[in-house]
């Protein structure tokens, strides 16, 4: 259930990263859901883009709206992470990133300006 999980979660996260040990099957599930993702925002990038700048926009466009939504999402449903500073296990491949959660927030964030901002700088250039 839904309770389950979230004690399952807080649980682990209240243990040092480092000492994060996921059950084999667990961590082949996990390793096989984040490289689907990248997949699909891989798929919709080349989809949505003509030129290899365009696509390149709409993959970061896409992966830091996806980014900021998972960790609100999950907030909303298990209330999890308690605050910006928890720790996190960002990615698994090609090896495990941890950092604290502001940390892909604020870079997603800061990569949708940046999309915009070259979106902006592009449309300034041809008028």
């Amino acid at each position: 259930t839904l309770a389950d999980v979230a004690r399952l979660s807080a649980e682990l996260y209240q243990r040092p990263p480092a000492a994060v040990e996921l059950p084999p099957s667990l961590l082949h599930v996990e390793i096989a859901r984040e490289a689907a993702t990248i997949l699909m925002l891989l798929a919709l990038a080349l989809l949505a883009g003509k030129t290899r700048r365009e696509r390149w926009a709409m993959f970061l466009w896409v992966f830091a709206w996806w980014d900021i939504s998972y960790y609100a999402s999950l907030w909303a449903t298990v209330r999890w992470p308690p605050s910006l500073a928890t720790e996190d296990i960002l990615f698994l491949i090609p090896t495990p990133w941890i950092s604290q959660v502001w940390f892909p927030v604020l870079v997603s964030v800061l990569t949708l300006a940046a999309v915009v901002g070259g979106r902006a700088a592009k449309a300034k250039g041809k008028s």
